[in-house]
């Protein structure tokens, strides 16, 4: 195989865990949108290309049609012949039909002229950056985000700069689109002159060893070959994606680097109807993601509307051993289907859950590829149900070096009010900002063995020099207080690894947030670095076992308010461990 060339765009970053991405543009049924109304489109859930020009342009290459028609004929075939492979029998992603039986391809004039989806030229540079969320504003207005999986092409050449778009359920885009080394680059040009109106034609370009004349092209060089089967093959790339998948370990996967041998798949050696597994192919953990798609199967299957419910715990981890993934979750709908399992970027493992109960618990171990240092590290996992729907989780886990000890459950007081304890929305800050997060993950994770009751709790490892907050939440519950009354919680600090400062925060119901307690050093900062108003209350706990803490309203201004969230903090290195937040009344 020759030296990879540079991605241009077609091979976006995917984000967490089956984070989606939108490709530019393609052509349409037999016309254009109008400026008055948009398509009449078939309800269902369809793999829609749109040809994207922008007001000012026409596509300059009268073949463009046909050409994606070939391309989309060949994305149908790749990923069908592939799910029978697999198991899933011939299974094709719907896609609407022209009265001839070809894909439709959908033509959209941009209302803007194409420099404003461009951007202004950077220094030396002969085009600028353009931003692919004014596309997206537009084609939102036109398919339906959550049943349309839109493939965007342009006619232009804009730098999509990596920019993720996640759907909100079933849905997706996928932007391909050339990076700014294409000076002036156009999809006419680089794209649209190695695709064929025919498939015999197509064949016949995957087929060319001449090396195209293009001194602003990158992958000088390159065969003509070669080049039309790492764009062709990049574009099936992103539509995994937008499908729902991570990039693969396996190399040769299409999700992985197999989209530059995706000539190989329809050019197989004599006497082999197709090529073996170490082409350009799909592997069974993906063909199970594919076949669970709306895309891929009747809309009828898609009654269900509720999303799965998803947890996940990550013990520590010492150095040189495999990560232990704890999995729990539950779907009252259709039930679950799968969960992926994403480190690094990569998807690592795909599990069938399509015969467990609705709700399931499974544990997975994983062999990362080198030894992780000590310190933080983070993963993705995503459970699909069998209506397409999914939930994600980022998880983060510290290595170390000694795991913290497990202290025996405290001795609890009867009369304790609990606010807050196993069914949380959280959301995470750091002081470089928000990173909002509704099950594990943005640097804490649940832990079912280290808690002070009921079923789980809060494990809040940091690092040295950083300050990491929790925002707690579980609207619309709040708690009343009345004079008298102390907030409380439990904590345990680990006495191996201690952090410099822990702290806590009251949100009040009428808006705003209290005086921050402390406990340890004054490391305090806001995430705009600003310091925010903070009272000591004390040292940091020994570390000896569970330690139910307890601040007087009063003290950090909320007496006679209600709460309506909790803020925890941790700074400096060390492992927290948080549990059961209410309050104690006053004693009659």
């Amino acid at each position: 195989m020759p030296p990879m060339p540079r991605a241009r765009n077609l091979l976006l970053p995917a984000g967490a865990f089956a984070a989606t991405l939108l490709l530019l543009g393609a052509p349409g049924p037999g016309g254009e949108r109008g400026k008055a109304a948009p398509f009449p489109l078939k309800d269902g859930y369809y793999v829609r290309p749109v040809y994207f020009v922008a007001g000012d342009e026409t596509p300059s290459d009268p073949a463009w049609k046909a050409k994606l028609q070939t391309m989309f004929i060949l994305f149908r075939r790749f990923y069908a012949e592939e799910m029978k492979r697999n198991g899933f029998g011939y299974r094709e992603f719907n896609m609407e039909a022209e009265a001839d039986g070809r894909p439709r391809i959908y033509l959209v004039r941009g209302k803007k002229k194409a420099l404003e989806y461009r951007g202004k030229p950077e220094p030396g540079k002969q085009e600028g950056r353009g931003d692919a969320g004014i596309i997206q504003a537009e084609l939102e207005e036109i398919f339906d985000k959550d049943k349309s999986l839109v493939v965007v092409m342009a006619s232009f050449s804009p730098w999509i700069g990596g920019r993720h778009v996640t759907p909100h359920t079933r849905g997706g885009y996928a932007f391909v689109g050339d990076a700014d080394a294409y000076i002036p680059g156009s999809f006419e040009r680089d794209f649209l002159r190695f695709l064929s109106p025919t498939v015999e034609g197509q064949m016949a370009i995957f087929k060319d060893m001449s090396v195209p004349k293009n001194p602003a092209d990158p992958s000088k060089g390159w065969t003509t070959a070669a080049i039309a089967s790492a764009r062709i093959g990049g574009t099936a790339h992103e539509i995994a994606h937008a499908l729902g998948a991570q990039h693969a370990a396996e190399g040769t996967d299409l999700i992985g680097f197999g989209m530059y041998s995706f000539r190989d798949y329809f050019l197989p050696p004599p006497g082999k109807p197709r090529p073996p597994a170490a082409s350009c192919h799909v592997g069974p953990g993906y063909a199970l993601l594919y076949g669970n798609s709306a895309f891929f199967r009747p809309e009828t299957a898609y009654a269900d509307q509720t999303d799965p419910d998803l947890d996940v715990e990550i013990p520590f981890v010492l150095p040189g051993q495999p990560i232990p993934f704890k999995i729990s979750g539950s779907d009252a709908g259709s039930g679950p289907a799968l969960v992926g399992i994403d480190f690094e970027g990569v998807t690592k493992h795909i599990e069938d859950l399509r015969k467990s109960e609705k709700r399931f618990a499974y544990e997975y171990s994983l062999k990362p590829d080198k030894p992780l240092a000590p310190g933080m590290h983070q993963a993705g996992v995503c459970l699909w149900d069998k209506a397409s729907l999914r939930t994600y989780a980022y998880p983060s886990f510290r290595v170390v070096r000694k795991v913290p000890p497990v202290p025996p459950p405290p001795s609890l007081d009867p009369r304790e009010v609990v606010y807050l304890e196993d069914d949380l929305e959280v959301v995470k800050w750091d002081t470089a900002g928000p990173d909002k997060s509704t099950g594990s993950g943005g640097e804490w994770c649940w832990s079912g063995v280290y808690k002070a009751s009921g079923k789980r709790g809060i494990v809040h490892p940091t690092e040295a020099g950083k300050q990491k907050d929790i925002f707690l939440f579980s609207a619309p519950k709040s708690l009343s207080l009345k004079p008298g009354d102390q907030l409380t919680f439990y904590v345990y600090v680990d006495p191996n690894d201690r952090p410099e400062t822990i702290a806590v925060s009251w949100f009040k119901n009428t808006w705003g947030w209290s005086t921050t307690a402390y406990w340890g050093a004054d490391r305090l900062v806001n995430w705009d670095k600003s310091r925010p108003t903070r009272v000591r209350m004390g040292d940091l706990p020994s570390g000896k076992g569970w330690v139910r803490l307890a601040v007087p309203p009063a003290a950090v201004g909320m007496d006679g308010k209600a709460v309506g969230g909790i803020q925890l903090q941790a700074v400096g290195g060390g492992n927290v461990f948080w549990d059961r937040f209410g309050k104690l009344p006053r004693r009659p």
